[in-house]
């Protein structure tokens, strides 16, 4: 017996259901993906003011906490969600300025979103379907640079078309993973994800 399969996890009843919810995120994905890219504007809107949204509410609940436990931090705790809040307040009462500084915000995101992704199809190559998680990690990071390239012009609708078209591929990538596993787990074969081999 080799090493891999002397290793291997039983697959268990909650693999099979995570293996569910992964099929489903990839589906959930793809259609808001598609959304995105039908109408960017909108979608670039919708990010910006849920981005303002959840600074806002982050900014109001570290004051409150602040206030309530008044550790040696309260100071700093205050300014932080001082400055939260206005953010979000800015965020919300100017979301054409703040599609701008999403889009720089994007870019970096994508930068490490793609590398992330990358070392991950790397680290689960022996799996089935590790090349669509590969192809969605070099994605991210042409998508990082076409904004960055197109800005300040693109920043409006950029945003939106480009969130739209990484969801779709992010949720496709999924979509082969899952499917590859299943594929696996039908067949009886041992199979490896995530640096872990499972056996059927």
């Amino acid at each position: 017996m080799d090493t891999e399969s002397s290793s291997s996890i039983p697959v268990s009843g909650e693999l099979t259901s995570h293996l569910g919810w992964f099929i489903g995120l990839g589906f959930a994905l793809i259609i808001l993906g598609i959304l995105a890219v039908l109408v960017p504007l909108v979608a670039t809107f919708a990010v910006t003011l849920l981005i303002g949204i959840l600074f806002l509410v982050g900014g109001i609940m570290m004051i409150v906490r602040a206030i309530w436990h008044r550790e040696h931090t309260f100071v700093t705790d205050i300014i932080i969600g001082v400055i939260y809040g206005i953010a979000g307040l800015l965020l919300l009462a100017h979301p054409l300025r703040g599609a701008l500084t999403l889009a720089l915000l994007l870019t970096a995101f994508f930068f490490v979103a793609g590398i992330f992704k990358i070392i991950h199809a790397i680290r689960m190559r022996r799996a089935s379907g590790w090349g669509w998680l590969l192809f969605s990690g070099i994605l991210s990071l042409l998508l990082g640079v076409l904004l960055f390239l197109g800005m300040p012009l693109t920043a409006f609708w950029a945003p939106g078309l480009i969130v739209g078209i990484d969801l779709m591929f992010t949720g496709w990538s999924l979509l082969m993973v899952s499917w590859a596993v299943r594929s696996h787990m039908t067949k009886g074969e041992t199979f490896c994800i995530w640096g872990r081999c499972y056996a059927t």
